[in-house]
């Protein structure tokens, strides 16, 4: 069966549907209209799921069901849109309607905490119990993961992160406030920020452009004009001074940045890592995470994700908020966290998709072995991973204790060979090498143990 996800954001609607292994096979965007009557946008996101579908060759008889991740404040016991201020939508019963049109079942959930989870579950966090992910848009949206699960919060209200207070008596917010992490760390406010400099600075290239969009200050700092490279420091240290907050309070594995002004990659990313490093409790020596985009340019490796991802995870709405009893895997063991720290968070991420030739495999892969895959396949799939990707440690070790460990009577010699040929490249120094080996020696001689 397949799915249907949607993306609803203050600017574009993204439609995507899903099969069962998580392909997205049709896709359709259109413009959101924000301004316009809730009745009127989600019909736009019905013409939308239409157009994908007949893309498809599928109707709607042909889905499971369909998921929407929307901006703002969501029930997703009600399916309904309860505070969406970047909308102007209150108590919209976006699922209802939705129904009414397809006739098949609708859920809901936040936008950004569908994209967190698309992450955990087919992503670059995948393995991480504890990250977040920041939506930097028409708003600032976040989705905390915290030991595996969504933090939710009461009525699901938690992650509301782009109106925690920046600046006392600030920038007026949609939400009512002033001064939100919102009005400075948006695409919006960047756009704005970019504005007031051209005005005040009109011998800048800023001044120059017609339609002032999010790229706009990147492009001129990238031209040399120093007005907007002014514009650029400013804002990274707002988005900065917001993911400090984070780290000094939840102190994740990892934080994640999306939304359009991410594409703008190292440029963004750089300053950011480097405040935050700075500024958090214990500076340098502190629990720093990984910091880095969704949208390939800092994961690198050619490996893009998105929207794409949010959609996934949309429309995986049959176990919405437990997305691994969808995939049939238990979360926690951390596999591939442990080979990003090994390669790199693009590396793996590529790495994870190379070959899905069985079962097993792709558990090996994912990171995420348990025993709903045989011990007995899991032994030759760490042989065969072995074989084509030497640095996939980690994860293809951790099949042959689970081999062991699961009562097989298997050959340690040939478990330890693999560990040796995965764990060998890993070493570049002599005496790594030499420190391996005994380690390898010792092992023959010793079960192995979960770790």
């Amino acid at each position: 069966m397949y799915r249907i996800g949607i993306d609803l954001g203050g600017t574009n609607i993204a439609v995507g549907v899903v099969n069962d292994r998580y392909e997205i096979v049709a896709r359709r965007s259109v413009p959101t209209g924000a301004e316009r009557p809730a009745e009127e946008v989600i019909r736009d996101m019905g013409d939308a799921v239409e157009e994908a579908l007949r893309q498809a060759g599928l109707t709607a008889v042909d889905c499971a069901s369909m998921g929407v991740g929307s901006p703002g404040a969501c029930d997703p016991q009600t399916g309904v849109v309860k505070r969406a201020y970047n909308l102007n939508w209150f108590d919209v019963p976006v699922c209802r309607m939705l129904h009414q049109r397809f006739g098949i079942p609708v859920r809901l959930g936040n936008d950004a905490n569908c994209a967190a989870l698309a992450e955990v579950v087919a992503g670059a966090a995948v393995g991480c119990q504890d990250m977040v992910l920041i939506t930097l848009g028409t708003g600032v949206g976040s989705g905390i993961i915290s030991r595996g699960k969504i933090l939710s919060g009461l009525r699901g209200g938690a992650g509301e992160a782009g109106h925690m207070l920046l600046v006392l008596d600030g920038e007026p917010c949609t939400c009512g406030r002033r001064g939100c992490w919102e009005a400075y760390a948006s695409a919006t406010a960047l756009i704005r920020q970019t504005r007031q400099a051209a005005l005040a600075h009109p011998e800048s290239l800023l001044a120059q452009v017609e339609e002032i969009t999010g790229r706009t200050a990147f492009d001129a700092a990238q031209q040399g004009d120093a007005t907007a490279a002014e514009v650029v420091a400013r804002y990274a240290v707002y988005v900065a001074a917001g993911l400090t907050d984070f780290v000094n309070i939840l102190a994740p594995e990892m934080i994640l940045l999306g939304g359009g002004i991410s594409r703008q990659g190292e440029a963004l990313l750089a300053p950011i890592r480097e405040y935050v490093a700075t500024h958090c409790f214990g500076q340098r020596e502190g629990a720093i995470p990984t910091i880095a985009a969704v949208n390939g340019f800092a994961l690198g490796g050619g490996c893009e994700l998105s929207m794409s991802c949010d959609i996934r995870i949309c429309a995986d709405t049959a176990v919405f908020g437990q997305p691994e009893a969808g995939l049939g895997i238990t979360p926690g063991f951390g596999g591939t966290q442990r080979l990003a720290r090994l390669v790199g968070p693009g590396m793996a991420k590529q790495l994870i998709y190379t070959a899905k030739n069985i079962k097993a495999d792709e558990a090996l892969r994912i990171g995420l072995v348990n025993t709903v895959y045989p011990a007995q396949e899991l032994l030759p799939a760490a042989e065969k991973l072995a074989g084509t990707i030497a640095k996939n440690a980690p994860i293809a070790v951790r099949a042959c204790k689970k081999a062991i460990n699961g009562g097989l009577q298997v050959d340690m010699d040939r478990a330890v060979t693999i560990e040796e040929k995965l764990f060998g490249s890993c070493f570049e120094t002599a005496d790594q090498k030499e420190g391996m080996g005994a380690f390898l020696e010792k092992r023959k001689h010793e079960p192995y143990q979960n770790r």
